[in-house]
């Protein structure tokens, strides 16, 4: 089963806060319970910091690309069951 993370956002005032990560983490867990085995998300091209955050949380770039009114985003999966969250 494919689970896919919509509409994680944290204000930039709210940077740096670990939010981000809290809402990641809790999104994958509940993802798990409900019986997925994978997840996608999908991210704009030319967004880095967010990019750079699902990188380095073990998402991995797919070979797909989408446009929406002149904006390109850019899909990115992971496996579940290889994370450990506590």
């Amino acid at each position: 089963d494919d689970a896919e993370l919509r509409r994680l956002y944290v204000i930039p005032e709210r940077w740096g806060e670990g939010i981000g990560n809290l809402l990641h983490d809790a999104a994958l867990q509940s993802a798990q319970h409900a019986g997925a085995t994978t997840a996608s998300l999908w991210v704009m091209e030319k967004n880095k910091r967010a990019r750079a955050f699902y990188q380095h949380r073990g998402w991995q770039l797919a070979a797909s690309a989408d446009e929406h009114g002149g904006v390109v985003e850019v899909r990115y999966e992971r496996a579940l069951g290889t994370i450990s969250l506590d």
